[in-house]
């Protein structure tokens, strides 16, 4: 596809293009978040994706989810993902683990490979159990922690997770962390307050949608960063130098 990321490189440049051409990133957790950070960084061509997701698609899904169509209910959201992204580019090298993020399974991962770990879980012992890992084995990761029920997305917002004024389920996803020895986390929270009953379920595509480039937002950011020491400092939870 020698055409397909020419815009993409007259705004990067080649260095910065390359890198994501020869970058590995691994999206846990393909609900709709997952789903749209794992498509936008397939047009940013993004090397190897690695999608590790139980999720089996509905025909609820068809609203807010970017694999979903009238031919997807029951099928698994990486499988078809996998497909999708095939036609945006067949050159992704894309590996698909059908299983959520478990005591059980997490041992099947070594999250080392990658350059970029995303965390779309929504299950909270899952996601605790892969930012812990993340952080055990010294790999960059960057999380979505929103609760069910949210219907704004401008009130949606990319933070370091200590410094930032957030729901009760940031909130709870902070202290666990802490207890954990991690204290810094660059995360999608929300500032929309949602009445109890919200966690029931619904949902808008505005919300996953946004949720998902601010992920994928992110992740480029880091792998294009201007240097190896640059890099390091944003792995390590520190703000970059602009300039």
């Amino acid at each position: 596809m020698p055409d397909a990321y020419a815009g993409l490189t007259r705004l990067l440049g080649e260095k910065k293009t390359d890198r994501l051409a020869k970058a590995k990133i691994a999206v846990f957790g393909l609900e709709a978040p997952g789903a749209f950070a794992a498509e936008a960084l397939a047009r940013c061509g993004i090397g190897s994706l690695t999608l590790v997701s139980g999720y089996v698609l509905s025909e609820e899904d068809i609203a807010v989810h970017p694999a979903a169509d009238r031919n997807t209910a029951g099928k698994n959201a990486a499988v078809i993902l996998k497909e999708k992204i095939a036609r945006i580019d067949p050159d992704i090298l894309v590996h698909t683990y059908e299983t959520d993020v478990t005591d059980t399974t997490i041992g099947m991962f070594d999250l080392r490979s990658f350059d970029l770990v995303i965390d779309a879980t929504t299950d909270i012992d899952g996601k605790l159990l892969l930012l812990s890992l993340a952080a055990g084995q010294k790999t960059a990761a960057i999380s979505c922690i929103l609760p069910k029920g949210l219907s704004d997305a401008d009130q949606l917002i990319g933070v370091r997770l200590h410094r930032a004024s957030v729901g009760p389920l940031a909130r709870e996803i902070r202290h666990a962390l802490r207890k954990e020895g991690i204290r810094d986390l660059w995360a999608v929270c929300s500032r929309e307050k949602t009445e109890k009953t919200a966690s029931e379920g619904g949902g808008i595509v505005f919300v996953p949608a946004r949720a998902g480039m601010l992920l994928a937002q992110e992740a480029v950011r880091i792998l294009t960063a201007g240097s190896a020491h640059h890099r390091q400092r944003i792995r390590k939870g520190k703000e970059p130098d602009h300039g």
